[in-house]
């Protein structure tokens, strides 16, 4: 049989109060009291009884965690950001994982009510229609994560995608090139839309007029940017330098421009949004934009447990919008041209 809580009062010599009162933390017990209990507790093997803990303080310890594509290093960095400042906090995190699937998305959401997690933080798949009637079923303050729902004005952890994409793309310009692609993402998502304002902005400022046939849609995965790559590179003129929106989509990119036998940078230029550990590895190097991912994680636990802390709706939203670095490396270079050709490997 398991030790229960009149075993660790009759061990100690207490009563089941007090045992209570020191295992939940709920009232002032003499310290060696407590270390009576304690040495109790140590002795019988007791484990107090998290389930009815909860139901009784109106608490699980948890937090809940949904993103897009945990395969996406940016994601799996923030993940593990946030479980690191959860633990430290004394609380577990449930993570699941959307796949930019609402339906899939919606599951999980209903999951994490009937966890009773004290607090969701979620990059969110879907645009405000998905959400209508979100505010009524969710009670757990939750904190958006990466993506911003237009229209529904919440807490989130975010980076300025405009200035930093700004700063890739007259990063480019800066090195000659003119005839710059942008392979955007989902167009609802508001990374994408954000993204492609900062390409805009560049060109804009430049007096650059691009074709909109320079800026092609991919879905964030790597084979959308893949077949976006080989329309792009297959234009005439094609163009010198191709912005990718995340780092999947720079691998099909790169992916494409090996397949033609397009040399990086001679023949063409390359930069994407997300650093990831790989990145310094290619031949050349990618240029990438590195987002603060162990900060994001943090930053989303703090907001969340100052949040469940509260207890109540009557606060305005935070959105920290953290800031990012251009980390420039070998993949961007003066702008050369030349028809396809068989040549460096990436």
């Amino acid at each position: 049989m398991m030790p229960t809580i009149k075993d660790v009062a009759r061990a100690a010599g207490v009563s089941v109060a007090t045992v209570s009162a020191v295992a939940n933390g709920t009232k002032y017990v003499s310290e060696p009291l407590v270390r009576r209990v304690r040495h109790a507790i140590d002795a019988t093997g007791y484990q107090p009884h998290g389930v009815a803990r909860s139901l009784k303080n109106g608490t699980t310890q948890t937090l809940g965690l949904i993103v897009t594509d945990i395969t996406n290093p940016f994601f799996t960095a923030v993940a593990r950001s946030v479980e690191d400042a959860a633990h430290l906090a004394g609380y577990a995190v449930v993570l699941c994982n959307s796949d930019e699937d609402v339906e899939k998305e919606r599951v999980y959401l209903q999951l994490m009510r009937r966890r009773r997690v004290d607090a969701l933080i979620w990059a969110p798949a879907g645009d405000v229609a998905s959400y209508k009637d979100f505010r009524a079923s969710q009670r757990a303050p939750t904190i958006l994560l990466d993506r911003q729902i237009a229209g529904m004005p919440m807490d989130a952890v975010v980076v300025d995608n405009v200035r930093a994409t700004r700063e890739a793309i007259e990063h480019l310009i800066g090195l000659g090139h003119r005839r710059i692609a942008l392979i955007t993402g989902l167009p609802h998502l508001s990374t994408s839309r954000e993204r492609l304002q900062g390409y805009r902005d560049a060109m804009a400022a430049h007096a650059l007029k691009p074709s909109t046939r320079l800026v092609v849609q991919g879905n964030f995965r790597s084979e959308s940017a893949h077949d976006a790559a080989l329309r792009l590179l297959h234009m005439d003129p094609r163009p010198t330098a191709v912005f990718a929106s995340n780092n999947l989509m720079a691998i099909g990119l790169l992916r494409a421009i090996r397949e033609l036998g397009l040399r990086c940078p001679e023949d063409i230029s390359v930069a994407a949004f997300d650093d990831f550990e790989e990145a310094s590895l290619f031949t050349p190097g990618l240029t990438t934009i590195a987002q603060p991912t162990i900060a994001i994680g943090a930053k989303a636990v703090e907001i969340a447990l100052k949040r469940i802390g509260e207890r109540d709706d009557g606060h305005l939203p935070e959105v920290a919008k953290m800031q990012s670095v251009l980390r420039l490396r070998g993949s961007c270079g003066p702008p050369g041209g030349g028809p396809p050709r068989a040549g460096k490997r990436i």
